[in-house]
């Protein structure tokens, strides 16, 4: 049998380098695939981590010389004398009489990737049950053979886990993938009436509306169906979009109850509406005096964002008037106009005319929250609705799809904020939850950062709910802004192509060697990522599986399953 290259150097900690033989091709040879080493004692499995040849520049000068025709044939004759073609590889696991396991030893001296290596590579990980196991892609190899790796569905929900990657790389993708993945695999635990588990639920927080309705290319055209329409069965979806609503019957509307809104809750908002550093100094004092001088109680927001247009918007919602006569009665005023003043000369006589100047410049910036769809009817609990169905042995898997507010950071900030606090709140009022729920977050960092992550609900679900069954699924595109301590709590990552060091080094520090495979990163194709961590055997870059054909491995898997039809829409690509 030929031999395709052997080894020459290398270390643990530094990777092999492997010599080419003659009659390979280093352009054959990918960043990121797989080859296997057969030592004297092992077989190795091994990523290519970087390329190149080495050569004397010399001889080539001489032959420019020649006629082209001529030159091109004494090259391709001699090149074997004057230069070499070499990879190197970082080594990922070892198999020894049935045994594999991580690497711990180092290949011989000599020790050759033989011609039929890619049959060897399948030994290293398990094989796709369409129960646990799903394939997750396709790792690339030299002549282009092809294996399927698959993830670990069940010790994926156990742990949080983390997606990252420039934008357009196919996070989403994958994320539709995983979450279709992990309604099968509950789909499989409730044939059995979960007797090796609880229901698994997924809180979906959808920016871009891909998850709850349709995948987008880079242009913004319609591609596919994401889960949320694949599998309408498993999921409600929410939107504060009206326009969203109406387009689609199965949408339904959410309004936050700004009754509910805390001061913790408008503190986070506050960096991302632009406000100063003092303004957000003096709220605690700000939201007393509303409250209780001014005797506003549970209305102390309304009164913090006092002004006309407010005034006009609870004009014309539901319950909005009988609530704006409550306010001006108790703070004894005729408009909201009023109201604003009569804050500012209360903040004024008993803070400071500094305090009373930031009241005024600042609550400017807050209005957006104006506009809106926010309720002030008490009975209006869209937060609390959606977290019973999180929570319960009989709801759903939810998905809050922004619509047209897709840019409204703010929004979608405070939203995610109350529905983490008040699932929080729920779950620390039971001795143990009824449901696993795992929490894909977009943008992660804005809730997740080195700056908000020990205020943030979403910290304390990190921090505190792993026991009682709340993992997250950290999704973003610079990982480097997320507080260390998140990242040390991932336990699966999924890293696409980042070019940033920064980035790359946060999203490698909870690999086996990420000084090595900080160099695969940034060479990384779209659709293609670095996979590594519990759910899968041993870190692979794969290019991940076309979700069409996801979609169909799950319709195969429960094709004869009862109410298959009732689980999964059907599949339409545009």
């Amino acid at each position: 049998m030929s031999v395709l290259g052997r080894v020459v150097s290398g270390s643990l900690r530094e990777g092999v380098r492997i010599a080419l033989s003659g009659g390979e091709s280093i352009e054959d040879y990918p960043v990121g695939g797989l080859i296997v080493i057969r030592g004297s004692r092992y077989k190795y499995l091994a990523m290519l981590s970087n390329a190149g040849v080495s050569g004397e520049a010399a001889p080539i000068a001489q032959l420019e010389d020649l006629e082209p025709g001529l030159a091109e044939t004494v090259i391709r004759q001699v090149k074997g004398e004057y230069s070499s073609r070499w990879v190197e590889a970082i080594l990922i696991a070892q198999k020894s009489n049935g045994e594999i396991g991580e690497c711990d030893t180092f290949p011989e001296y000599s020790s050759a990737i033989p011609e039929n290596f890619h049959e060897m590579i399948g030994e290293f990980f398990d094989r796709e049950d369409g129960v646990r196991l799903w394939g997750i892609g396709s790792p690339k190899t030299p002549r282009g053979a092809v294996v399927e790796v698959p993830i670990d569905i069940s010790r994926l929900v156990e742990l949080s886990f983390g997606i990252f990657g420039k934008s357009g790389t196919g996070k989403t993708f994958l994320g539709n993938i995983l979450a279709a993945y992990i309604m099968a695999y509950d789909e499989h635990l409730a044939s059995r009436g979960y007797v090796d588990g609880k229901p698994v639920r997924l809180l979906i927080f959808d920016m871009h509306s891909e998850y709850g309705l349709y995948l987008k290319d880079n242009l913004g055209n319609r591609i596919a169906d994401g889960v949320g329409q694949l599998m309408r069965e498993k999921f409600v979806v929410y939107s504060p979009s009206e326009e969203l609503c109406r387009q689609h019957r199965d949408v339904r509307p959410l309004k936050v109850n700004y009754l509910a809104i805390e001061e913790a809750d408008l503190r986070t908002l506050c960096r991302v509406f632009g406000v100063t550093e003092a303004f957000e100094a003096y709220l605690p004092r700000f939201r007393r005096i509303i409250q209780e001088r001014l005797r506003l109680g549970k209305y102390w927001l309304l009164g913090l964002l006092a002004s006309r247009e407010l005034e006009r918007r609870l004009l014309s919602m539901p319950g909005g008037r009988e609530v704006l006569e409550e306010i001006l009665s108790r703070a004894g005023v005729r408009s909201m106009e009023d109201l604003k003043e009569r804050v500012a000369d209360r903040i004024s006589e008993e803070v400071g005319a500094a305090a009373a100047t930031s009241f005024r410049t600042q609550t400017g910036k807050l209005q957006a929250m104006v506009r809106y769809p926010f309720t002030v009817r008490p009975e209006e609990d869209p937060i609390g609705s959606i977290v019973d169905s999180l929570v319960s042995r009989d709801g759903s898997s939810v998905i809050i799809s922004m619509g047209e507010y897709e840019r409204e950071v703010p929004l979608y900030m405070m939203i995610a904020n109350l529905i983490a606090r008040k699932l929080h709140e729920r779950l620390s009022e039971v001795e143990e939850s009824e449901t696993k729920i795992v929490v894909f977050l977009e943008e992660a960092h804005k809730f997740l950062g080195r700056d908000v992550y020990y205020q943030s609900p979403f910290g304390v679900i990190a921090r505190e709910m792993r026991k009682r069954g709340v993992t997250l699924c950290v999704i973003d595109q610079r990982p480097s802004e997320l507080d260390p301590d998140v990242v040390s709590m991932l336990w699966t990552s999924f890293v696409f192509s980042l070019t940033n060091q920064r980035d790359v080094e946060a999203a490698v520090s909870g690999s086996p060697n990420p000084q090595l495979y900080a160099r695969v990163v940034p060479r990384l194709g779209r659709r293609t990522a670095l996979v590594f961590g519990d759910a899968i055997r041993f870190p692979v870059v794969v290019e991940v599986v076309d979700y069409a054909r996801a979609v169909e491995k799950v319709r195969g898997a429960y094709a004869n399953g009862p109410g298959v039809d009732d689980i999964l829409g059907e599949a339409r690509c545009f």
